[in-house]
């Protein structure tokens, strides 16, 4: 499931996969990176719509795994680009977002409140967003 992230001493909740806060991906809206993600897994465009109907992030992940519906090509190759496009989004379109993980400055970013590999995962993706941010910054 989802987490909060750890930086330097503190807690960021914002950080979270489940956390909600409105951003755009190709047009239309989602609540949570983790309802964009979850969407963005099935081929089938009926699913993708009633998981981006959900605005509760929990309820999202668990329509996320169903395996009833046709999943897109090559999903293990692509989740985490997936979930880095989610994040991007989310970070790049809220003020208060960015500013958060621009504060982080150069420190690492962990997370525990998944499993390893999304753990690991999170952790360079916002690692990454943050560095393009800073970027488009200079």
């Amino acid at each position: 499931m989802g987490g909060p992230g750890f930086c330097n001493g503190r807690t960021y909740n914002c950080f979270d996969n489940f956390f909600s806060q409105g951003f755009v991906v190709d047009g239309k809206k989602y609540m949570s990176s983790e309802q964009c993600y979850q969407a963005s897994k099935f081929a089938d465009d009926s699913w993708h719509e009633k998981i981006r109907q959900t605005w509760n992030p929990h309820q999202a992940w668990s329509l996320g795994q169903s395996r009833e519906h046709e999943l897109i090509p090559d999903l293990e190759e692509k989740k985490e680009y997936l979930m880095y496009k989610a994040n991007y989004a989310k970070f790049s379109q809220n003020e208060q977002l960015e500013k958060n993980l621009l504060d982080t400055g150069d420190y690492e970013i962990n997370f525990i409140g998944s499993s390893p590999f999304w753990n690991a995962a999170n952790g360079r993706i916002l690692t990454k967003i943050r560095e393009e941010l800073r970027k488009g910054r200079g």
